[in-house]
């Protein structure tokens, strides 16, 4: 029962439904800021002094962690939704010593910092030893308007995708050191976007659940996560290699979980990861680091050019151009794999409201210069005659043409404001063939 209590302290508890976001809640989340600016990048804490960070997450300078920049971890005080958010800044960042900024193999660091508040370890780690076949692919976000831990968002699944080998050569390489899915959940940066999981967890068979990796990078097959994708395979770097790697950096045990028992693991020995042998294919995109600076931009430039849009379709009445790309970037928006959040199965998704937004106003606008430039048309073939009066006589002998009179016209003197009305304007008889014409 001790035993238990423990588990239940540590965030591993022994409770059906792992994809429950309930559940999952219970676990300590952290995430990675820089400078006070939330990033995308999630953090595997390791205890109280230290967590485990995605390397691409660091600002490098020289190769190195640029010092200059505040780094700060920002996690719940307790295990529950409501919980508040402190943070720590980070004494020191330690880079894996095999890691490729290029290639992304070891993508893998470790944050220092000290925090006075709780005593002990956070979370248990898997060793190659834990039996998890289940990856619980989870991300939780602190909502920075409302001050609140939201409910974590949360994807189970038994084994890896089918594309993961074919989409990156580093995964090619080394099979045995990530987790992969092409499921993606909703970005909180940005309605617009869709983005990976942060942290990665196992499940065993007995429903222990334990901190088993963090999220590396992204093959995109189209342009970004913010629409215009086809599919986008996310790879989530095992923690297990690189407990040698805390050890060391750290001078301490680390907390982990194998098949049966809870241990402190010591083994310091240095596990890296085999180079790729082949390229990246081509026309895919890899995306690693923070995320969201990249889809803040996206989502400006979708709203400047659907305001771009309007306004040039208002000038000219001409709805081709920027529309498609706009159109195709947020109607595609939601189209990310496994459960992500940005369409609905029963209602439109975001990105059909916003094409509807956009096409509406601009189809009433057409159609409104429709019926200017035909009332335009109209208009030039009447054969109305303004009245002139230094024309009068020109207008009156065309208007009995148009008549078909076949009368004869009577020719008056010019008008002449100046001079007045002469009397032929008030009666002029004239004597044609017994016919008397009165104008």
């Amino acid at each position: 029962m001790m035993y238990l209590s423990v588990l239940l302290l540590l965030g591993v508890a022994l409770v059906a439904q792992a994809s429950d976001p309930t559940r999952m809640a219970k676990f300590r989340t952290a995430y990675l800021y820089q400078d006070g600016d939330q990033t995308s990048c999630m953090a595997a804490i390791i205890d109280s002094r230290a967590a485990f960070i995605t390397a691409s997450c660091i600002t490098l300078d020289d190769g190195k962690p640029d010092l200059t920049i505040k780094y700060k971890i920002h996690f719940s005080t307790t295990k529950n939704e409501e919980g508040p958010m402190i943070s720590f800044t980070g004494d020191q960042v330690t880079f894996h010593p095999s890691y490729n900024p290029k290639t992304l193999e070891n993508n893998i660091a470790i944050i220092q910092y000290d925090d006075d508040t709780t005593d002990g370890e956070l979370n248990l780690f898997a060793t190659k030893e834990f039996t998890g076949k289940t990856f619980v692919y989870n991300r939780r976000d602190y909502d920075i308007y409302e001050n609140f831990w939201k409910s974590p968002q949360v994807f189970n699944q038994d084994s890896n995708d089918n594309d993961c080998e074919s989409a990156s050569p580093l995964f090619a390489a080394n099979p045995d050191r990530y987790s992969c899915t092409s499921a993606l959940t909703a970005s909180f940066a940005t309605e617009f976007c869709s983005i990976p999981y942060g942290v990665m967890y196992k499940q065993d068979t007995l429903e222990n659940v334990l901190v088993s990796g963090i999220y590396s990078h992204s093959v995109d097959y189209g342009k970004n996560m913010c629409g215009d994708f086809t599919k986008v395979v996310s790879y989530y770097t095992l923690l297990w290699p690189y407990l040698g790697f805390a050890v060391n950096t750290l001078a301490r045990g680390v907390s982990a979980f194998n098949a049966t028992d809870r241990l402190t693991y010591t083994d310091t020995t240095m596990i890296t990861m085999t180079a790729p042998t082949a390229d990246q294919l081509q026309n895919t995109v890899v995306e690693n680091g923070d995320l969201y600076p990249k889809q803040w931009v996206i989502e400006e430039a979708i709203t400047n050019s659907a305001s771009a849009v309007i306004g040039t379709q208002t000038a000219s009445g001409d709805n081709s151009g920027d529309d498609d790309s706009v159109a195709s970037s947020v109607e595609s928006s939601s189209a990310g794999g496994g459960d992500s959040n940005n369409s609905s199965s029963d209602g439109l998704s975001q990105g059909q409201k916003i094409a509807i937004g956009v096409a509406v106003p601009a189809s009433v606008i057409i159609i409104t210069i429709g019926c200017i430039i035909l009332y335009h048309i109209w208009k030039s073939k009447r054969q109305d005659k303004a009245w002139d009066p230094d024309a009068e006589a020109s207008n009156l002998r065309t208007i009995a043409l148009e008549m078909n009179t076949g009368e004869p016209y009577l020719m008056l003197p010019p008008y002449s404001q100046a001079s007045g009305i002469p009397d032929s304007y008030v009666h002029h008889p004239l004597e044609t063939d017994d016919k008397k014409v009165e104008i």
